[in-house]
Order: C-alpha cells, then structure tokens, then sequence
C-alpha cells in the first residue's frame, strides 16, 4: 500500500461503474458550523469518480502521459466504541494511488479518521481494529501531520502541524482559497437545484504539491498533484458522484 500522506503542496498544474440511483445533494453553506454531518459525505456506498491524466517516469527514465478515470468509494464505516466522537471510514481507491503511477496499478484501500465535527485525518487501515478494542483508549490514534481537512472551509483558513504554524511562506500548510460556483450539470449523479461552492486547498512542501478542490455536500472534487524533481503528476477532477445509504455516514 502506498504511504499514507505523501508530502504535497503548491502548484495550480494545468471511472464509470454501475451504480444505486442517485440521490439528491443538499447544498451546505460554508459558515454552517453547526451543520457538519453532511459536509463531507462518508455513507457506505457513496462514490465518485475522477478523470484526468496522469505524467509518470518509467524505470527507463521515459516520461509518459495517460487519459486517466478512477473511482473512489466508502466501503465501511466503524465507529469508535467508546463512542466517544471518533469515527473511522475505509475507502477503496483515491486519487492518491495515480501518484508515482505505474501500469497495471490498482486502486488501494485507505483510512479517514473523523474526529468530533470538524477533523479528518488519513491514517493506515492498520489501526482500523483498534477503535474496535475496548481495552485502547486510542491514543495517538491521529497525529497533526495526519490532518487534510478541517470544516468549515473558509477562505485563508490555514491547518497543519503546529510547528509549522507560523511560517511566514505558509509552506507545510493547508490554505483554503476563496469559493467559486459549481454547474451541478458539470458532475453526473449531481442532482440539486441549490447553490454549490467548490473550495480550492493548497499545500506546499520542498519536493512536491498538491491542490484539492472541495464542495461542502460532495466532497473531494479535484486532485492536482506535481513532484519538482523526477517527473510524476496528476490531474483529475469529479465527473460523477452518488450518495450512498446516508449523508451522514453513521
């Protein structure tokens, strides 16, 4: 499996299966603190699917370039069983594993890790069994670095390690840009005659990038990634979603 959180940052770089009949998006205004469940939809059985391309070097030092779909989907939901706010989402595929491509690759397993209302964090599916187990107090579960989205988005809100903080280049950071309409049309299964906002986030670091768009409603919209030194990037962007059995994923 690939590694969990691969460092990302800054750079604008300019999967159709069968599916359950679609459900409508409720659209989620980016100062509804109090509406969080739905923000970032998680129900099992919820989808999407990305299309882009992929540039990748080989083993013989080529550059390649591909035509790209892939699908994303929540396959479990296990909350803690301490009930105590923590919730753990096992996903099947994301955007993540077209990083470093290589022919032939397969869509891996991941982890989300909600915490309270506002936090999720990728962790490894190996922790998955101790939010099972009574006897965890679930320590460390989560570390700052693990963090990738922090709700509500607002423009300039800025997350990451503390110790990265204050830097003055806001490098190792999350930054959330300002808001642009999204054409429900643009995005199959997207069924929803309210407004929608996708959210630009960055995150920069020395060897690599990333940019994430986000809808509050939908969820991960566009992935951009560039690596500065050997040659590997990725391009994708939402072109169909559905909701699985609930919005809020419990």
């Amino acid at each position: 499996m690939k590694p969990i959180l691969p460092a990302l940052a800054l750079a604008l770089l300019s999967v159709s299966a069968c599916s359950p009949s679609p459900q409508a998006t409720t659209a989620i205004q980016p100062t509804d603190t109090l509406v969080t469940d739905g923000y970032f939809p998680l129900a099992v059985g919820t989808y999407w699917i990305y299309e882009g391309t992929v540039v990748w070097t080989t083993v013989e030092n080529e550059v390649k370039e591909k035509a790209i779909q892939w699908r994303m989907e929540v396959v479990e939901v296990v909350p803690a069983v301490h009930n105590n706010g923590v919730t753990a989402y096992v996903l099947k595929g994301h955007p993540w594993d077209l990083v470093w491509y290589e022919e032939g690759v397969e869509r891996s397993d991941y982890l989300i890790i909600r915490s309270g209302q506002s936090r999720f964090y990728y962790a490894n599916v190996d922790v998955l069994p101790r939010l099972s187990d009574r006897d965890d107090d679930l320590y460390d579960l989560v570390e700052d670095d693990m963090l990738f989205l922090d709700i509500p988005l607002v423009p300039q809100k800025k997350f990451c390690e503390a110790k990265y903080m204050t830097l003055h280049n806001g490098g190792y950071c999350w930054i959330v840009g300002e808001g642009s309409p999204v054409e429900p049309g643009d995005i199959r299964g997207l069924e929803t005659f309210e407004e929608l906002t996708e959210y630009g986030i960055w995150k920069g670091t020395q060897p690599d990038d990333i940019y994430m768009g986000f809808i509050p409603g939908v969820g991960i919209s566009r992935y951009r990634y560039n690596h500065h030194g050997t040659i590997s990037q990725v391009d994708v962007e939402l072109v169909e979603f559905h909701l699985g059995s609930s919005q809020d994923g419990r």
